[in-house]
């Protein structure tokens, strides 16, 4: 499984609310680059679940892309997430 851990912010201040089952959800896309949207399924280490102001410093994010997803996914490297629009931000801890 390509996999990584990372740190994740979503915005309070969004149109909608939602709330994402922290136990795997495929709902987030994060693009990185400004441009390359990649697909995870993102499992939480607290158990809370992914909703509009919450952050959270690991998570796992499970990568279903067959991209070189390693040329942007990086220790420091940054990106948005994307649900239906921008919808918070994050950074790469390391490659698990």
């Amino acid at each position: 499984m390509r996999s990584a851990i990372a740190s994740l912010v979503l915005d309070a201040d969004v149109s909608g609310h939602y709330r994402l089952p922290a136990g795997g959800t495929s709902s987030l896309l994060f693009v990185f680059d400004g441009s390359h949207k990649l697909g995870a399924r993102v499992y939480s280490a607290s158990g809370e679940d992914f909703e509009p102001g919450s952050s959270q410093s690991r998570v796992r994010l499970e990568f279903w892309a067959d991209d070189p997803w390693t040329d942007v996914v990086k220790p420091g490297a940054t990106f948005t997430i994307w649900y239906g629009g921008d919808v918070g931000h994050g950074e790469i801890i390391e490659i698990a």
